[in-house]
């Protein structure tokens, strides 16, 4: 009734007027509708439209104001003349319930793998006909809905071509903020990438992309194969996007919450260690739990992860004392596929129940205790998605009974955990599930197991990739993550060279004569060719060879020594930028550059004589 109440006196007794600059109109009555900007408008709106949806929830559904209707059957005709029943039906219901249609926004598609199969329009009455969609182009007839476009043998590569072609155009503009050696920094625009990108270009993959192969359809001896889906094509279009692009924005917290600061004030956490060490809290912990009579119960409980056998074993052990009498215990298994933290929050909900049940009237108070801070917060505060289940009949107990929750640190010699640790062990190994929720998955543990396909698929692909790397990068043996790189926080002019070191692309003795650059320099200042192991031999850098970051132990003269030192710096990026800062090798080559084509502009001649040969070639070839 109080919720009746609340609707009614939004909706009852509205009035509205219109300003213009520093005009007014005059009040008008609101006989219908909902405020604007009111986060219970659209709910309400949802619940009005609820009844049309719910007259058929397998062929009909819904997204705001946006309405589909689905039929299938052996031919189009069949589809058609259901279709004008159902519409009818929607227009007689919203001519009842005061809601109006608007007939120009009507689309309809027919959907089929037959070649030239016709496309009949509906007919609901001689004022309303529905027209098909046509084809633009030689493309197939699609229809946009919610942003995703369907075509007429549900093919989606409308739907890939135009999401592509809108990424792109982001794509490149993004492109066009930097270049080499200026605009924002790299990790910045990586960042932009994902947000505007990535979203754009991925939008409604869930419903064409599946796999690259699925089990095959056919019948006999080819019924468990499995066969290519052809989406080869459109995966390779939005692979061309992203890897133009790529040449998870996130408003902190802190941020979010100094926004609202004028006009909530702040929430005192209270921190469930109060401050102290594990040893004082245990020692204080003992000193009170000792002085409690029996008519205060405590709940001492735990959870406990292990692999016996190459198998995941997970469970929870919960004892209740009353004061410091042993009174019950218990313990049980979860799920597999869920984390320490599930079972120490369901192995708390379990102690708690099984509390209640010895729960006298003469008793004071019931007493949570928890070893583990993460779940008290949990307990006290917002649950978490992972087993929000436990944790939501927790906060209904705990209010109902005035429960009271306390840190108990674990492993400090405290009774009632190291009763719970055992009894946690115990559960976990018998590998008993009580048959409640506990013995699903939970969101923590679904969210590991597929963190790990996601590390297999990319390993995979990684080392299905590498073979096709050019020789000059994959001889530093660096690894793939779809992580942000740690070089991405490198200053442009850093990260410019760094990249250039690992692909051979950049000013280097070899790179220009593969592309002509007959005017390049291409040797170093010490009379070398300029290479990119080249960087660790140079005499300009060896002269340092004493402040060098992690150096070896004597300064590299062959080429495996090179090598080895060099990877070492191009798999840690500070290390890397430590080193030129230290050497000031592109530094100095690039004064004495200047002073080259400043001595040589101005006419007078200098001769730096040959080019000495490279001692140590590792020019990739």
């Amino acid at each position: 009734m109080e919720l009746l109440r609340l609707i009614s006196s939004f909706l009852a007794d509205r009035r509205v007027k219109v300003r213009l600059e520093n005009t007014y109109t005059a009040e008008s009555r609101m006989q219908c509708g909902t405020p604007q900007g009111s986060p219970l408008s659209p709910i309400l709106y949802v619940l009005y439209l609820a009844e049309l949806l719910n007259q058929d929830r397998a062929l009909r559904f819904g997204y705001a104001d946006d309405i589909a209707i689905y039929r299938a059957s052996k031919s189009v005709e069949s589809n058609v003349a259901m279709l004008e029943r159902d519409i009818r039906q929607i227009m007689r219901w919203g001519a009842m319930n005061k809601v109006a249609f608007a007939p120009e926004k009507l689309e309809m598609i027919h959907l089929s793998r037959k070649r030239n199969a016709s496309s009949p329009s509906v007919a609901v009455s001689p004022e309303l006909i529905i027209s098909p969609v046509t084809a633009v182009g030689e493309g197939q007839p699609a229809l946009r809905w919610l942003g995703v476009w369907i075509d007429r043998k549900l093919s989606f590569k409308r739907h890939v071509s135009e999401r592509a072609s809108k990424a792109l155009k982001v794509a490149r503009h993004i492109k066009g903020l930097a270049g080499v050696k200026f605009g924002p920094p790299a990790a910045s625009l990586r960042k932009a990438v994902i947000t505007c990108v990535q979203s754009s270009l991925l939008y409604g993959s869930e419903i064409w992309y599946g796999g690259r192969l699925k089990p095959s359809a056919a019948a006999g001896y080819n019924r468990n194969q499995l066969v290519s889906t052809k989406l080869g094509p459109l995966i390779d279009k939005v692979n061309k996007i992203i890897v133009l692009a790529a040449l998870p924005w996130s408003t902190p917290a802190y941020a979010s919450r100094s926004g609202l600061g004028l006009l909530t004030p702040p929430i005192r956490w209270t921190d469930p260690t109060e401050g102290r060490t594990k040893e004082a809290a245990a020692e204080h912990f003992n000193a009170w739990w000792s002085q409690l009579g029996r008519d205060t119960i405590t709940v001492f409980s735990d959870g406990t992860e292990q692999y016996k056998d190459g198998a995941k074993l997970v469970g929870y052990g919960y004892a209740v004392y009353r004061g410091q009498t042993l009174a019950r215990t218990g313990s049980g298994a979860i799920n597999s596929i869920s984390h320490v933290f599930d079972a120490e929050a369901i192995g708390a909900l379990k102690g708690l129940q099984c509390a209640l049940d010895i729960l006298q009237p003469t008793d004071e108070r019931i007493w949570m205790c928890i070893d583990s801070t993460s779940v008290i917060w949990c307990m006290r505060a917002n649950a978490s998605n992972t087993s929000q289940w436990a944790f939501l009949e927790c906060h209904t107990l705990i209010d109902r009974y005035k429960v009271g929750i306390k840190w108990s640190p674990g492993h400090m010699g405290i009774e009632g955990n190291e009763a719970a640790d055992e009894l946690a062990n115990t559960g976990a190994n018998e590998g008993r599930t009580d048959d409640d929720r506990s013995a699903e998955p939970t969101i923590s543990g679904i969210g590991t197991t597929a963190k790990a396909l996601a590390d297999i698929a990319t390993s995979n692909w990684w080392s299905q990739c590498h073979p096709g790397l050019s020789a000059s990068y994959r001889r530093w043996k660096l690894g793939y993550s779809v992580t942000e790189p740690p070089e991405l926080r490198l200053p442009r002019r850093v990260l410019h060279r760094l990249l250039a070191t690992r692909t051979a692309h950049g000013d280097f003795a070899q790179y220009h004569r593969r592309f002509g650059h007959t005017e390049a320099e291409l040797t170093c200042l010490c009379g070398f060719e300029k290479a990119p192991d080249h960087l660790v031999f140079c005499e300009i850098s060896q002269r340092k060879f004493h402040a060098w970051p992690a150096r070896p132990e004597r300064p590299p003269s062959r080429p495996e020594e090179g090598r080895r030192y060099l990877s070492a710096l191009l798999a840690h990026p500070e290390l890397f930028e430590n080193f030129l800062a230290v050497t000031q090798y592109f530094a100095i080559n690039a004064r004495a550059q200047r002073t080259r084509d400043q001595t040589i502009s101005g006419g007078s001649h200098m001769s730096y004589g040959s080019p000495r040969q490279n001692r140590h070639s590792l020019t990739a070839t």
